[in-house]
């Protein structure tokens, strides 16, 4: 029995007028974001082909966000590359009304630590290349998609080991999560949560790839005490371990450049000299 379609691209048209095939023409074909943000602006040839499946087996799966992280950072530039690398950072997971119920969470403070399934919703387009290359290596060496944490996924999922800090259980917008070393844009779609494990997921010994030669290098940062008095102690503090990553993209080194990062509702101004980062500006933003 044929239970799904497979879409495939046959030619592209540029002189067609931009549109795509009502919905109501593909009864079995899932929309997705991915699709219309991939091909929007071009015209294309679209074929549907029968896909033989096995009753157990579904080809698509519909994921809905469970919750969206709440963070300092109202853009992806400056959030640390990797989960614990700022433990000062703190955010906090809401969940989306339909999962307020605080039976879903019942027993989670029992844990310190948990994954966090989550969508690259910042993304500007969907993955093109089967390679990548990691910041790690500076931009100049190329590995397989799938041997990296690149953003740019077949699936734009993202994977998170944060601390649990707390659990705030009777708030207006249900039991709220209170979240530290967190790697994720404000707003961002968590689609699931599972508890982090010892025993079965403590692999010390385990061998890094690139990541084990290539050491991570820190910068010293200075900010002057008349921007450090306009944060909070505990955002400053999660501030100058963020600067000490190294924001800017590897391929920018310029000493001259300003840079730009949103922290806080201010605008961060930085500018790198060697080995030392300086916060030359902090404007706020409009809320």
């Amino acid at each position: 029995m044929f239970v799904s379609t497979k879409v495939s691209i046959s030619a592209e048209l540029p002189n067609l007028p931009k549109r795509f095939l009502p919905k109501s023409h593909l009864p079995t074909l899932i929309w997705r974001k991915n699709l219309v943000d991939c091909f929007a602006g071009r015209a294309f040839v679209v074929n549907l082909h029968p896909v033989k499946q096995s009753n157990n087996l579904s080809p698509i799966m519909e994921l809905t966000p469970i919750a969206h992280f709440h963070s300092p950072f109202a853009s992806k530039f400056g959030i640390p590359k990797q989960s614990g690398l700022v433990k000062t950072l703190e955010g906090q997971i809401v969940f989306t009304p339909e999962f307020r119920n605080a039976d879903f969470i019942r027993g989670i403070d029992q844990f310190d630590y948990l994954w966090l399934l989550w969508e690259f919703s910042a993304n500007p387009h969907s993955a093109t290349s089967p390679l990548v290359r990691p910041p790690r290596l500076g931009g100049n060496q190329r590995v397989g998609v799938f041997a990296s944490r690149s953003p740019f996924r077949p699936n734009p999922i993202g994977l998170s080991c944060v601390k649990l800090n707390s659990v705030e259980w009777n708030t207006p917008k249900g039991p709220v999560l209170h979240i530290g070393g967190a790697d994720l844009m404000n707003l961002t779609p968590i689609f699931d949560i599972k508890p982090y494990i010892t025993y079965a997921d403590s692999l010390p010994e385990a061998r890094s790839g690139f990541v084990d030669s290539n050491p991570c290098r820190l910068l010293q940062v200075d900010i002057p005490e008349p921007l450090a008095a306009l944060l909070t102690p505990n955002h400053l503090e999660a501030l100058r371990q963020t600067l000490a990553q190294d924001p800017r993209p590897h391929y920018q080194t310029s000493p001259d450049k300003i840079y730009g990062m949103p922290f806080c509702n201010m605008d961060v101004r930085f500018r790198v000299n060697g080995e030392v980062l300086h916060v030359v500006e902090m404007i706020p933003l409009n809320k």
